[in-house]
């Protein structure tokens, strides 16, 4: 890559006298030496270094990014987010994969190893003078080994820290649940199945808190025996579609779109069908929700706006009071759960 020493050099001048040309600073160098420079500059395709300019002024207008694993489906969507809010704002996105699913998979329990791989990462975009860093979980849980000590902004995307200094954005789950659930008891059905995931997952307890919710707020009791706890797998719609059936539930919220996937397996294997016998909803807005037939209602999750307002959150353009800044998902409302009953 040609520097501005070689055009100085070809150009007879000084570096500073290109460096100012080429920065567009009037009065450098007369008509004819300016346009002399700038054209030995196309012809060896000459491209600023943006980045270090910038660090010569002080300011390096990046903005790191950690993902715990690109591969997870939440992550491309928050990363695209990102990307977009910082070419709108003048800053550049600097990308760091931890790939904690390809390591641990879905085991959180090596804390340990996932805080000696996080400040690796950390250290890493520091060096390179980021100016705030955006924390991305594949999936929503507290993040307890963050730092104190990161002098630059920190926010964390799809998950929430156990400390006060580093704020949150993150999708309401429990507002989704509670709205899934009424616009089917709106329909007619009192008794409504669950299929969660594990006991222990935010998603899991935001989500069912939303139904519990609705049910009171709709004068029904709510029936343990109607919830089952998953581990966010197609076989476990399957599985527990059979058991809520049998229990005379006519609708089946799953909290994820592949076990809604899985409950609408069985309904067609015994000669049922999603929406006309049993309406069934999903959760995510995956690709499976609209290739399965009849299409699965569900939420669509506000990734895309997740990583736009953490950038909005470190450069300042957005003032929360919140801690914790929840953003609602979107309903879908499509074949498997339209029916009136």
């Amino acid at each position: 890559m040609a520097t501005i020493k070689q055009i100085a050099q070809l150009a007879h001048v000084s570096v500073a006298t290109v460096s100012n040309v080429l920065n567009g600073r009037s009065g450098a160098a007369g008509p004819e030496k300016s346009a002399e420079i700038i054209e030995i500059a196309n012809k060896l395709n000459y491209t600023a270094n943006v980045f270090a300019r910038r660090l010569q002024q002080g300011k390096s207008n990046c903005i790191g990014v950690i993902a715990e694993d690109l591969t997870v489906f939440n992550t491309p969507y928050i990363v695209d987010g990102i990307d977009a809010k910082c070419k709108a704002t003048g800053y550049e996105m600097l990308l760091e994969n931890m790939r904690l699913y390809q390591r641990f998979g879905i085991d959180f329990s090596n804390v340990d190893a996932q805080k000696e791989l996080c400040i690796t990462h950390i250290n890493s975009l520091l060096s390179k003078q980021v100016e705030g860093i955006v924390y991305i979980a594949n999936h929503c849980r507290e993040i307890s080994y963050l730092p104190n000590e990161i002098n630059v902004n920190l926010v964390c995307a799809y998950c929430f820290s156990n400390s006060s200094k580093y704020p949150s954005v993150l999708m309401d789950d429990e507002k989704a649940g509670y709205e899934i659930t009424k616009l089917l008891i709106e329909k007619g059905h009192k008794q409504i199945g669950v299929i969660c995931g594990p006991v222990f997952s935010y998603h899991t307890q935001k989500r069912l808190l939303g139904y519990q919710e609705a049910l009171f707020d709709s004068g029904i009791l709510y029936n343990a025996k109607n919830v089952n706890y998953g581990n966010w797998q197609r076989d476990d719609g399957y599985k527990y579609a059979k058991e809520l059936y049998e229990l005379g539930c006519t609708a089946i919220f799953a909290f994820n779109d592949l076990m809604a996937g899985g409950a609408e397996d069985w309904l067609r294997d015994n000669g049922l069908c999603a929406g006309k016998d049993v309406a069934i909803f999903g959760f995510d807005d995956r690709e499976v929700s609209r290739f399965c037939t009849p299409k699965i209602s569900t939420a669509a999750l506000p990734l895309f706006d997740i990583g736009e307002k953490s950038v909005e959150l470190i450069i300042g353009k957005t003032n929360s009071q919140e801690n914790r800044m929840l953003l609602p998902c979107k309903i879908f409302e499509r074949a498997s759960s339209e029916k009136q009953f």
